[in-house]
Parts: structure tokens; sequence; C-alpha cells
């Protein structure tokens, strides 16, 4: 996924990606069929495997607040230009593909539950109180997730470290102004 994140996924070649995995283009052509199909399945697996680190959330021990910053840490701190230019090249794709929409949906969707479960958790366990109902508490989250990528690429990858902090910043402020915690 570098190839992604260093030209965009319409500029990589089958060339690209056996040199840099190191195995030959008939290999990779008789494997994935198509060029498409291989940069589908390299973004599946990317972006799942961020999910997955998210949905490990539900299980750390500790309260909603200590998971709520390694959410914050997640979005705005753990390889965010990689993640930041895959998500917005498969939101590109999204637009004229339904491959690429299932994909982005799945992804959505799993963030949403994710944010969903540690809300509904926070307030039954009464760590916190919502400032507005769970799903609008939600979409925002998310919003401001998807907003901080858009920030991550717009000020490049020379400028990923010196924005972490802010970023983090901005995910937590976000979260405060739905949730009365602090993060």
């Amino acid at each position: 996924m570098e190839l992604v994140a260093e030209k965009g996924s319409r500029q990589i070649s089958y060339g690209d990606v056996a040199t840099r995995a190191s195995v030959s283009v008939g290999k990779l052509q008789h494997h994935f069929g198509s060029r498409d199909a291989l940069i589908r399945k390299a973004f599946e697996h990317q972006l799942l495997h961020v999910t997955d680190r998210i949905h490990q959330l539900l299980e750390h021990p500790g309260t909603v607040t200590t998971r709520l910053r390694a959410a914050a840490d997640e979005v705005s701190l753990r390889n965010s230009w990689n993640r930041a230019t895959i998500w917005i090249d498969l939101l590109g794709r999204s637009v004229d593909s339904e491959e690429y929409r299932a994909l982005r949906d799945r992804v959505n969707d799993s963030w949403r539950y994710v944010f969903k479960q540690l809300l509904a958790e926070g307030v039954a366990a009464g760590e916190c109180e919502l400032r507005c109902p769970i799903d609008e508490a939600v979409a925002q989250i998310v919003a401001m997730g998807d907003g901080l990528t858009v920030h991550t690429v717009s000020h490049g990858l020379d400028r990923v470290e010196e924005q972490a902090p802010i970023m983090r910043a901005m995910f937590a402020r976000t979260v405060e102004s739905v949730v009365d915690i602090t993060l």
C-alpha cells in the first residue's frame, strides 16, 4: 500500500507491484486476474487491518475515556499519511464503482459501530453523558475523522508529524463536544 501513498492507485502498474513484492508480473496476473482486482484487494486488506485495530478498542481493558483516547491516537498519530492517502483514493474510486462503494460502506459502518458501542458503554456505566443523540454523536466523530484525513493530505507528507498533535486535539475536542468527558 506504500505505492498507493506514493503514486495513487490509478498510477500503479503490475510491474510496480511485482518489483515491490519481489514476484513476477505473471504470478500477480494469474492470482488476481486484473490490475483493478489487485488494487481493490490491497485496499480491502489495508483498510480492514485499520478497522480491526479500531475494533480492538472494544476489547481493551479500561474506561471508555481511556479507549476513546486510544482512538484519538489511532486517528491522528498512527500511520496517518498512508491511511489518509489510501482512504481518499478509495473514496475517489467509490464514486463510480459499486465494489469500491461496498468497501467504503463496510469501513464506515465498522467505525460507526465501534464509536456507538463505546459511547453506549460509557453511558450505561455512568462514565459519561451524551450531549446529543448517540447517532448524531457518532456521525460527528466519524466526520471529524474524515476531515482529518483531508487535512493530512492537504498539508502534505512533510508536515504530518507537525500536524499530528493539532489533529489529535481537534479530534479530542469533537468527542468532548458530544460527550461530557475530557480526552
